[in-house]
């Protein structure tokens, strides 16, 4: 191992761990030459570790998180080169505190920790807010992470005219970008807001009557909000299962993220409602997450890192109105911790 320098890391629900900054190696070399998912159940309670000796991901491949987790840190001891897609759009729903990633020096003579030469790498426990209900309007957008923060789920569109405000996004958090809110259902019930800590999507609206025809979508999270109770023979959807997860990539050889290679952490996007809507209103998107990626050797970087906010939910008809794009997340670019 070519980087040798101790870490501490604090994760609000899995303790603090001293260990070799880049892993203990256990989980061997990995090829992705088939997309491959990790973490096959949810558990928010926990952080997912990987420990890999090297790390290839080919071109056109994903190695994805595929399950809710408060993190997902992938040590590779040696070289990881990238040039598929490393993705995590699951984050968890839970209550979340602030995780650091620290590294201390490590006197090579002595052995001590030298603790006044410290590299620290944070994500807030409070992300970025939601975004506004939509009432007679688009859904607002979620707000945007700042200092390491993941971003805020939007709000679900409430249509002029007929439907009733749409749900408010809510705040994301150091393991999850903010769950989304439903769209206003027609003469009916608001939609629902956002789950607070990563939580459900908001429900649709219900929508009561008048002559009138429209849905309303659900919007982003974890899970999708349902959609509300149509009229007439429009139609809606449930909001996309997910938000921005934490993805922290630490790398003790060489990283190569190729001209296709793509790392993302991305938010869900809002229902949609269409089919001859009158008055139709869009779930809002949920917020993007956190990536930090460090390393020790030397970096080759023609590729994308990103933490997109997911898409509101688009509507057809008249008298509609879309949900909210979630807010964009934090990034680290990939940063050299010799």
């Amino acid at each position: 191992m070519s980087y040798q320098q101790p870490y501490r890391r604090l994760s609000g629900g899995t303790g603090s761990t001293i260990l070799s900054y880049c892993g203990d190696r256990s989980d061997g070399s990995l090829t992705v030459s088939a997309s491959t998912n990790l973490a096959a159940s949810n558990d928010d309670s926990a952080t997912l570790i990987k420990n890999y000796v090297n790390l290839t991901i080919n071109s056109g491949q994903t190695l994805n998180v595929y399950s809710r987790r408060r993190a997902c840190i992938i040590y590779c001891a040696g070289d990881c080169n990238i040039q598929g897609n490393l993705t995590f759009s699951a984050g968890a729903s839970a209550i979340a505190s602030q995780l650091e990633i620290v590294r201390n020096s490590l006197d090579s003579i002595t052995g001590i920790l030298n603790l006044n030469s410290t590299l620290q790498y944070v994500c807030p426990a409070a992300g970025a807010n939601g975004g506004a209900a939509g009432s007679n309007s688009v859904g607002g957008t979620g707000t945007a992470g700042t200092n390491g923060q993941t971003g805020g789920g939007a709000g679900g569109g409430g249509a002029p005219s007929g439907a009733s405000a749409g749900g408010a996004g809510s705040s994301g958090t150091a393991y999850s970008g903010g769950a989304a809110g439903g769209g206003g259902g027609v003469t009916g019930t608001v939609g629902v807001a956002g789950g607070a800590n990563g939580g459900a999507g908001g429900a649709g609206g219900n929508s009561a009557g008048g002559g009138y025809t429209g849905a309303a979508a659900g919007g982003a999270g974890n899970p999708g909000g349902s959609p509300g109770t149509p009229l007439g023979v429009s139609a809606a959807q449930a909001g996309g299962t997910g938000t921005g997860g934490t993805l922290i990539l630490i790398v003790g050889g060489n990283l190569t993220l190729g001209g296709s290679a793509v790392i993302s952490a991305n938010g869900a996007a809002g229902g949609n409602s269409s089919l001859g809507a009158t008055y139709a209103s869009g779930g809002g998107g949920s917020g993007a997450g956190r990536i930090i990626i460090l390393y020790a050797g030397t970096l080759s970087n023609s590729g994308s890192i990103v933490a997109t906010g997911g898409a509101g939910g688009t509507t057809t008809g008249s008298y509609t109105a879309n949900g909210g794009a979630g807010g964009a997340g934090s990034v680290t670019s990939p940063t050299s911790v010799v």
